[in-house]
């Protein structure tokens, strides 16, 4: 990554005055971390135009009509998104028992940007620390638990509001498992998605149901979509079992801590725990 410096400094100092140019110096490095990131290309990924629409805690910048090749959201869009997500903040921080309640913005690209800007075919990412997302427009998918339709959904806010509220995730499964569980779907984007449950009944026919211990290890023989639906199934299943309070405590331990600190957290051994979890997901299928 490039950074560029938006302004010059000449200074012509004598030895006499090196505390002054020392502080000079300090002063360019720290303005130089501040600029802007840049791509190789020279231009930044949030360089515009944007069309800015607020509501709530929300600002949502969407690319105007006519930019690219691919379509722009029009303005039933804007207002469904913006609605749905403040919504889902709600949602989430009923869930987690958390207050999040800070401005943040959301970006939508168009399809045509998208593997450019974001480095993925489709979907997004989160800056937590930003409080930004990045995420592809265009995909309008039906969320079966929640009975709607949106083009962001859940999935991105819960990393948002967990990372902000309660802590830096500890491990990949706890991360993603929380935001899977929360979101309550699964699926590729543009297709409907599917229940947890359902994913979880296609894996215990397949008899490939993963220990707790496994999904934290994450071997390579684990696909993603497959680790992604079975962490959410056990966070899911920790959340209902021990509540909020206690995955907010395990949401920061690494992998080690996790085995290590589980009993000390929750009162039940992780041994123990592992085996209760393989019992009740075979038996629910």
């Amino acid at each position: 990554m490039k950074f560029r410096v938006g302004f010059q400094v000449s200074v012509s100092l004598s030895r006499k005055h090196e505390n002054m140019k020392n502080t000079l110096l300090l002063l360019m490095l720290f303005l130089i971390g501040f600029t802007g990131c840049k791509d190789d290309s020279g231009s930044t990924m949030l360089d515009g135009p944007w069309v800015t629409t607020s509501q709530g805690l929300i600002t949502l910048h969407t690319r105007p009509a006519g930019y690219g090749y691919g379509a722009s959201p029009d303005q039933t869009a804007i207002d469904s998104t913006l609605v749905h997500q403040n919504a889902f903040i709600g949602l989430i921080n009923q869930k987690l028992n958390t207050g999040f309640d800070e401005k943040l913005e959301i970006y939508f690209f168009n399809k045509d940007e998208v593997e450019l800007k974001l480095g993925v075919k489709a979907g997004g990412s989160t800056n937590p620390k930003r409080k930004e997302i990045y995420y592809s427009f265009g995909y309008h998918q039906y969320y079966p638990n929640l009975k709607l339709y949106d083009y962001l959904g859940v999935h991105e806010m819960v990393h948002m509001v967990a990372e902000n509220t309660i802590g830096q995730g500890g491990t990949t499964m706890i991360i993603e498992g929380l935001a899977v569980a929360i979101d309550g779907t699964l699926g590729n984007v543009g297709e409907t998605r599917k229940l947890i449950g359902e994913w979880m009944a296609e894996y215990q026919n397949a008899g490939n149901i993963y220990t707790p211990t496994q999904l934290l290890e994450k071997p390579s023989a684990i696909t993603d979509i497959e680790f992604y639906a079975q962490s959410g199934n056990f966070v899911n299943w920790l959340l209902q079992k021990f509540g909020a309070s206690e995955i907010a405590q395990l949401y920061q331990l690494n992998k080690d801590q996790f085995k290590s600190e589980f009993q000390k957290i929750t009162g039940q051994t992780y041994t123990s725990m592992e085996a209760d979890y393989l019992d009740e997901t075979r038996e629910k299928q």
